[in-house]
């Protein structure tokens, strides 16, 4: 056949073209090309179009109650007892932790020795005084009978009044020693740590035995009933976001279980450069029991487009950095540099690179490259 391809290929071209269809040239032009070359790529096409789109950001991050609580030790020691561990439920005023106050008690063992010596002290000095009191009352029964001269009665009375003084110290003394320990006790019974609210237990600080400083936390506590996420998003979407947003809450550990929250603050995250930023949603927690790491994925529905252009997410080709996609122009691929936006069920949003109406390759093969033939097929069938 091809020995008689020289008289065909002339003829036919000057039929078309004398019938005045340009086109039905290019078409048989085409078909020729096919034929000599084996025949074009088969290649599946899809249109770009112009559709709404969705502005849809999702983060994920750890649930942490919105109310928590580092519970300090009133005192300086060593921990006692931890009746919790992390993830316990507990009671406002439940007996969380006890401390030993060494320096407290030591300073209470030494208040109550100085008592002892105190009170045995006042003892003497009593009984001195009693002493002193009946010597006065003979001596004054005596100078009344002129038994004895006045300046022994003056002596006596000397001594009454030192040792009615020195009795008097001696009870001074042990009502500061008592007024010490009264304070001293107070201040052990400060060593029992209660919880200040009901909630969970989220941290342990200081494990039994170990060393604690006044003011230091031991236990750090939260409430359940509402949680907070924080998230990282991109920086450009920071002027979608208001406060109230509702966002979509998915529970890692419960499959299925979703909670709706709302925004509270987004701000930009200073630790990456400008690029990222933070996002804080909080919601009401009474579907499931809180555990402390609990994880989420965070799902903010920020705003729609409804004249983007999309092409199939199958249709972009990454290669060395750069995205591209391979158009078809009179029946041949051509490789299309673009920018790609949002994205939503499977479909890409195209800022820059194509236009509407535009066929572009989907899923192009590995041999595909700049001025390949192709012959594409949408839905299956021939694009005519």
């Amino acid at each position: 056949m091809k020995r008689y391809l020289w008289l065909c290929i002339p003829l036919a071209v000057a039929l078309v073209w004398l019938g005045g269809g340009a086109r039905l040239v290019t078409v048989l032009y085409d078909a020729l090309q096919d034929w000599l070359g084996g025949g074009a790529v088969v290649v599946r096409a899809a249109q770009v179009k112009k559709s709404a789109i969705a502005i849809i950001v999702r983060g994920s991050g750890e649930l942490e109650p919105v109310k928590m609580a580092d519970i300090p030790s009133p005192l300086a020691g060593t921990v006692g007892q931890v009746h919790v561990k992390i993830g316990d439920a507990v009671k406002g005023g439940q007996l969380l932790a006890t401390v030993r106050a060494g320096e407290i008690i030591e300073r209470l063992e030494k208040s109550e020795q100085a008592l002892r010596l105190g009170e045995a002290a006042l003892k003497k000095s009593a009984e001195q005084h009693a002493a002193a009191l009946n010597r006065l009352e003979k001596t004054r029964e005596l100078l009344a009978k002129d038994l004895i001269a006045r300046k022994d009665l003056s002596a006596h009375e000397s001594g009454a009044a030192a040792a009615s003084a020195e009795r008097d110290l001696a009870q001074a003394q042990i009502s500061q020693q008592e007024a010490e320990q009264a304070q001293l006790r107070r201040l052990l019974a400060l060593a029992n740590i209660f919880a200040p609210f009901a909630g969970v237990v989220t941290r342990r600080w200081v494990e039994p035995g170990g060393k604690v400083k006044s003011s230091a936390p031991v236990l750090t506590i939260g409430d359940p009933g509402r949680l907070k996420i924080v998230i990282k998003i991109p920086a450009k979407y920071l002027a979608a976001i208001h406060e109230g947003l509702a966002a979509q809450v998915d529970i890692k550990d419960f499959p299925g279980r979703v909670l709706l929250g709302h925004m509270v603050n987004a701000y930009r995250d200073t630790t990456t450069g400008g690029d990222g930023a933070l996002a804080e949603i909080h919601l009401v927690n009474t579907e499931f029991e809180w555990t402390p790491g609990s994880q989420a994925l965070v799902t903010l529905r920020l705003d729609e487009r409804h004249d983007a252009l999309l092409v199939p997410q199958q249709a972009l080709v990454e290669r060395e950095g750069r995205t591209f996609v391979y158009a078809i122009v009179d029946g041949k691929a051509r490789r299309r540099p673009v920018v790609a936006g949002e994205s939503q069920d499977e479909m890409v949003e195209m800022t820059s690179g194509v236009a509407e109406g535009e066929w572009i390759v989907v899923a192009a093969p590995r041999t595909m490259a700049e001025g390949l033939r192709v012959r594409a097929l949408e839905n299956g069938g021939e694009r005519r």
